[in-house]
């Protein structure tokens, strides 16, 4: 199993060691969860995702497989998630397409929560692990705050149009 990111323009992965840009609790998470897979041999992986809230506690996982999974092996996660502290969710994806997308149609919530709450300045979030939400909620705080800076100006401000 490798863990990393695409190479810019291709479906190479770069290995990783560890990422400055991951939070620390994403890294370790990712970390214990390939660990115990490689340990426990679950062939059909094909991808890992985490997400975790920045202003909350909440880490979701997912694990991408090529097939559904069997008894045996959602036992065998279910127990690697209970051993993961900062995990508070895991599903399972199941992608049995030979294409780059990541998503297959059927997710299934193995162990804890299947959605995680993000909360930036004083509105609050839940999503599931495959939502489309910035990655970085400190930056996205900020575009927030600025914005709304924007709209206090008294200045008229334009949103799209034709």
């Amino acid at each position: 199993m490798l863990a990393g990111f695409y190479k810019k323009h291709s479906h190479y992965i770069v290995p990783f060691a560890s990422c400055p840009v991951l939070t620390p609790r994403v890294e370790e998470i990712c970390k214990k969860l390939l660990a115990e897979i490689e340990k426990n041999k679950l062939q059909s992986v094909r991808e890992i995702v985490v997400r975790s809230a920045t202003n909350e506690i909440d880490s979701l996982a997912c694990i991408i497989m090529t097939r559904q999974p069997n008894k045996q092996e959602v036992k065998t996660l279910k127990q690697i998630a209970k051993g993961i502290k900062q995990l508070t969710g895991l599903s399972v994806n199941i992608n049995e397409s030979g294409s780059n997308f990541i998503w297959g149609d059927k997710s299934i919530n193995i162990y804890g929560k299947d959605t995680m709450t993000e909360t930036l300045d004083d509105l609050t979030f839940t999503m599931e692990v495959s939502s489309f939400f910035q990655i970085n909620s400190l930056q996205a705080e900020q575009l927030y705050k600025y914005v709304i800076e924007l709209l206090n100006t008294g200045k008229e401000i334009i949103i799209g149009g034709d």
